[in-house]
């Protein structure tokens, strides 16, 4: 069966459409198994350009772990639905009209953050991304390979991904010892 992915305004929705004026919600299959997480996650994406927008929607819709994936097309609408829906993972353009990407981290404050990853076609600002703790850096045109590996830091930083053994330890170490 195909998947479809669909980005639509929250015309009539309420309290919603106010807080968010700018917020689209992005919809997938009705019913969502979530597989490995131990709880549904929430994503936000945010870029003032909707094909950019519309494909990590499409990606993130193919992710069993991905119950409720919202999109804001602006800075000033993502700090919003930051501060108020409260996702556990944002993708956050750097370069926006008004508020950039890392406005949106000063407003809402570092330790507020959910875990982020930028995604841009500029790699000038990957260290900064890093110094506020940036999961990841997508450089636009990436590879759904590429998405998938970001996905795979994303659980793992959330606490359900590979990433440690079965007694907490950190799995990276052994690969270590084999260098």
């Amino acid at each position: 069966p195909s998947l479809r992915v669909t980005i639509s305004p929250f015309r009539g929705a309420g309290a919603e459409a106010r807080k968010w004026p700018s917020a689209f919600r992005c919809t997938g299959p009705e019913s969502r198994r979530v597989a490995s997480q131990s709880r549904p996650l929430r994503a936000l994406v945010v870029d003032d350009e909707a094909p950019a927008r519309r494909r990590i929607c499409d990606l993130l819709a193919k992710d069993p772990d991905i119950a409720t994936t919202l999109s804001a097309e602006n800075g000033l609408a993502a700090i919003a639905m930051i501060q108020d829906a409260r996702p556990d993972i944002v993708f956050l353009d750097v370069q926006m009209p008004g508020v950039d990407g890392f406005g949106v981290i000063d407003a809402v404050g570092p330790e507020n953050m959910p875990v982020t990853v930028f995604v841009t076609a500029y790699d000038r600002f990957a260290i900064q991304a890093f110094e506020v703790e940036a999961v990841d850096y997508l450089l636009k045109p990436f590879s759904d390979r590429r998405f998938d590996r970001t996905m795979e830091r994303v659980k793992e930083r959330l606490g359900d991904g590979p990433s440690t053994g079965s007694d907490g330890a950190n799995a990276f170490g052994p690969e270590l010892l084999k260098l």
